[in-house]
């Protein structure tokens, strides 16, 4: 993940390359915790919409999910019909604290 402005941030997130082929195929449902969620097949490169508040400032709140789902097959994803595989959480705060930038001085 990485930024590309104070409202937007791009994930991108490539193909497993050692995936157990036996339990489907791996998809992304890709949320936040104020209201983004999306579905999508990989590998992906997307530029998520980020929360401000009433001055405009990006919210240091938003909590990034990675679920990792299988599917039989993409038609089976795009109905919904899936198993999780693994989650990952990863606040905001903790991009910046990698990319060396401050989340207090976020325009």
């Amino acid at each position: 993940m990485g930024a590309v402005d104070s409202k937007t941030v791009v994930v991108s997130i490539g193909q497993p390359l050692a995936f157990p082929p036996h339990l489907g195929d791996p998809f992304i449902v890709l949320s936040h915790n104020h209201g983004y969620r999306e579905f999508v097949s990989l590998p992906v490169s997307r530029q998520v919409p980020l929360p401000v508040d009433r001055e405009g400032r990006t919210r240091d709140d938003v909590i990034f999910c990675l679920e990792v789902v299988l599917a039989e097959d993409e038609e089976q994803f795009g109905q919904r019909n899936y198993k999780t595989y693994s989650t990952v959480h990863v606040p905001l705060r903790a991009l910046d604290s990698m990319s060396g930038k401050s989340a207090e001085g976020r325009p």
